[in-house]
């Protein structure tokens, strides 16, 4: 809890977007706005119709690659949404090699510390008990190695209900933040032990956080 207080994993701002000395976004720079470079990943899938005769074909899909460098968020934004639209889906759940394609898959979109981290987490899940179950718990465990905080939803449980809104974000692009936390946490890649706050809960939250001569126009 320290740490992530220290140097929380989900700022205001992606890690990966530039920003000024005040912490607000650095719309002039746009080295750190520009989409991605995306490397290849190549997959083998079985032929559909009446000749197809048990044959494959390679499918490349083009998928950003994670390198640990910014967070765990990089990974809920791009690398694991990418992989599942663009290489889980593409591939036969029936097939007695799914789960190890799962695996091996996952593990060509990272590269540098994340490929290492990967490769370190699957030392707990051994080759004769992975499961589909147990490929997002290393996905999780994957997360957490990367922010080097475990149970990083209670980490945004936490900042949505004590953080308070720079003075130089936006209300709307505030907002539009807090949303995108709780779509991470209820997204499944996340553990959390702490209750999820309500609705109500929630906006008193974003009441509570904003400056105090705001208030009074809510008020």
């Amino acid at each position: 809890m320290l740490q992530a207080k220290k140097d929380p994993p989900f700022k205001w701002n992606y890690t990966w977007t530039a920003t000024n000395e005040d912490g607000s976004l650095d719309k002039d720079k746009q080295d750190g706005l520009r989409q991605p470079d995306t490397i290849k990943v190549s997959l083998d899938v079985a032929e559909t119709g009446v000749n197809s005769r048990g044959r494959t074909r390679q499918v490349t899909c083009d998928i950003v690659p994670n390198k640990a460098f910014y967070g765990p968020e990089f990974a809920l934004i791009f690398t694991i949404p990418q992989f599942k639209d663009k290489l889980q889906s593409k591939l036969d759940k029936n097939s007695s090699g799914y789960v190890a394609q799962l695996h091996t898959l996952f593990g060509q979109c990272l590269q540098g510390k994340a490929a290492s981290h990967w490769k370190a987490v699957l030392t707990s899940y051994p080759v004769s008990n992975r499961m589909v179950e147990s490929f997002q718990e290393a996905q999780k465990d994957f997360l957490e190695k990367v922010a080097g905080i475990t149970k990083l939803g209670d980490v945004i449980i936490r900042q949505l209900e004590f953080t308070k809104k720079p003075a130089s974000l936006p209300l709307e692009e505030y907002l539009a933040r807090r949303l995108e936390w709780q779509s991470h946490i209820s997204g499944g890649y996340l553990r959390y032990t702490l209750a999820l706050s309500t609705k109500h809960q929630l906006a008193e939250q974003i009441f509570s956080h904003q400056p105090k001569h705001h208030q009074e126009i809510y008020a």
